[in-house]
C-alpha cells in the first residue's frame, strides 16, 4: 500500500525516497541519476508528446491570411498601370513575408530537435498552456522533490508556498504562473536563442541558451477604442513590459523522434553540473 503524504496524496516508493525537507545539490543530482536510471531500464516508459494541433491551426489561418494577401497583389497587378503595380509589389511581399511564420507554425508543432522543444515548452508556459507543458517532460520529474521558487530579481509573482511539488498539477501551474503570468490579464512572449547543443549520450543531450521573456498585462489594447489609442496601447505596453533574458542550460532526453526535458523547473543543481550522467 502507498504512503500518504501530510495533504492526503499517495506517495508511490519513487516519491517517498525523494520526500525531502531541504534538498542539497547532492540530493538533486543522484535523484537526476535514479530518474535517468528509470528510464533506461524501462521502469519509466517515455511517450512522445505529439503535435501540437493549436499552432497548426495558427499557421493554416495565417497561410489563409498570406494567400488573401497574394490574391490581392494578383487582381492590383492586373491593373496594369504603375501605381496598381507598385501597390502589388508591396501587398505581395507582405504575403510572401507571411508564409516565415507559416513556416515556423507548422514545423515547431513537434519537439522534433531540441530547440523546438525548448521553444514549444516556454511559449506553452507563456500560454498558460500547462498540461501541454507537461507533456515536454519527462514523467518521473513529476515526483515529490521539493522545488524552491527561483531568485529572478524582475519576477513580481510569488507562489503560495515556500516548496512546490510537481507531482500536484496545481503547484506546477502556480510555480510557473508566477513567474511568467503574474499581472493582470497576463501575456508572456517567450522566445529561445543561441541555442549550443552538446551530446551527453546517444539520448541525452545538453542545451545552452538563451531565454528572452517579455512579461506584461494585455489591458492596454482596450485604448484601441479610444481614437488614436493604438498608438498609445503600444507605448505603454513597451513601457510596462517586464523583459527577462537568462542564460539556461537544460538537458533533454530523445523520446523515439522527440525531445523532452529531463526536468520542468526553471533551473536547477542537476542542470548546472551533467557529472552523474
Amino acid at each position: 500500500m502507498p504512503s500518504m503524504d501530510g495533504s492526503g496524496h499517495a506517495q508511490s516508493g519513487w516519491e517517498r525516497d525523494y520526500d525531502l525537507d531541504d534538498p542539497t545539490k547532492e540530493d538533486a543530482r543522484a535523484r537526476a541519476k535514479a530518474k535517468l536510471d528509470a528510464i533506461r531500464s524501462g521502469r519509466v516508459v517515455l511517450q512522445p508528446a505529439g503535435r501540437y494541433w493549436g499552432r497548426v491551426f495558427g499557421g493554416f489561418l495565417t497561410a489563409v491570411i498570406a494567400a488573401g494577401f497574394l490574391y490581392g497583389a494578383y487582381l492590383a497587378a492586373s491593373e496594369g498601370d504603375d501605381t496598381a503595380i507598385y501597390v502589388a509589389w508591396f501587398v505581395g511581399i507582405i504575403g510572401a513575408l507571411l508564409f516565415i511564420p507559416v513556416y515556423r507554425l507548422l514545423y515547431g508543432s513537434r519537439a522534433t530537435t531540441p530547440f523546438r522543444a525548448l521553444n514549444l515548452y516556454y511559449r506553452l508556459l507563456g500560454g498558460g498552456k500547462h498540461k501541454g507543458a507537461r507533456k515536454l517532460v519527462v514523467p518521473n520529474d513529476f515526483d515529490h522533490f521539493p522545488r524552491a521558487f527561483p531568485h529572478i530579481g524582475k519576477v513580481k509573482g510569488f507562489p503560495g508556498a515556500e516548496w512546490l511539488f510537481f507531482n500536484q498539477p496545481a503547484d506546477y501551474k502556480d510555480y510557473w504562473e508566477s513567474m511568467l503570468r503574474w499581472p493582470t490579464s497576463p501575456y508572456c512572449i517567450a522566445r529561445v536563442h543561441a541555442l549550443n547543443v552538446e551530446e551527453l549520450a546517444p539520448d541525452v543531450v545538453r542545451c545552452d541558451f538563451t531565454l528572452k521573456l517579455g512579461i506584461g498585462t494585455s489591458l492596454w489594447i482596450l485604448l484601441i477604442f479610444f481614437g488614436p489609442g493604438i498608438i498609445l496601447a503600444f507605448i505603454l505596453d513597451a513601457a510596462t513590459r517586464t523583459n527577462i533574458t537568462a542564460r539556461m542550460s537544460k538537458v533533454l532526453v530523445k523520446v523515439d523522434d522527440e525531445w523532452q526535458l529531463f526536468n520542468g523547473a526553471w533551473h536547477e543543481a542537476d542542470e548546472q553540473s551533467t557529472s552523474w550522467i
